[in-house]
């Protein structure tokens, strides 16, 4: 257990440097952190499972989902039409990964149509403001985002009652992608100004929540 609380204050720690970073606007800090906090997240979440006799159910997709997200960060360090590409690619495959993970502990098809049904109305929402503007390479944004709502979808779609706080966890964290995600395509698009700081900090809190929920079932 001792190993995993180390993990997690180093990640705690790291985090708060990297948001204050953000805040301040030192670029290098902010840089240099950034590729480290995902996999100390997902190292946390390896040892305390362990240390509590619990083992990850899907461990290689969990591995998985670290990797994507982590190459997605470094990525998105610089911007550039295919940096940008290549790093929406991997957070997409991320969550595809992920979604395998909740979805092969548990399926609900009414949890499914339900979640089909309520985030529709945040998807319908993106994707009016960004029609509205017009962007050019306007697929990309249609893309990813649809990408975030079948994530959204599917982890809705692996509620259980028998895990009602993990479940509820889950839901929470992919709610926070979609706020973090929606905010980077805004700013893409001139929709509106989003600090980094408030799209890292719910990007966090995200795979916080969505960690914690894997730990919990």
């Amino acid at each position: 257990m001792g190993y995993g609380y180390l993990s997690l204050i180093a990640f705690l720690t790291l985090s708060s440097v990297h948001l204050m970073a953000h805040a301040k606007g030192t670029r290098m800090v902010h840089r240099m952190t950034k590729p480290f906090l995902i996999p100390l997240l997902y190292l946390s979440l390896f040892l305390f499972s362990n240390a509590l006799g619990r083992p990850l159910s899907h461990p290689a997709l969990i591995a998985l989902v670290a990797v994507f997200y982590t190459v997605g960060d470094i990525l998105l360090l610089d911007k550039g039409f295919w940096r940008l590409f290549a790093g929406a690619l991997s957070f997409a495959i991320g969550h595809g990964f992920m979604s395998a993970a909740f979805l092969l502990d548990s399926f609900s098809p009414v949890a499914l149509a339900l979640g089909i049904v309520v985030f529709a109305i945040p998807f319908g929402m993106y994707m009016r403001k960004v029609l509205h503007k017009r962007p050019a390479h306007l697929w990309r944004f249609v893309v990813y985002g649809s990408s975030v709502y079948a994530y959204a979808i599917a982890i809705a779609a692996s509620f259980s009652p028998e895990h009602l706080i993990s479940s509820c966890a889950a839901i929470a964290g992919v709610v926070m992608f979609g706020i973090s995600d929606s905010r980077i395509v805004y700013n893409l698009v001139n929709h509106r100004s989003t600090s980094d700081f408030t799209i890292m900090w719910t990007y966090l809190a995200a795979n916080a929540l969505l960690a914690s929920a894997l730990l919990m079932r």
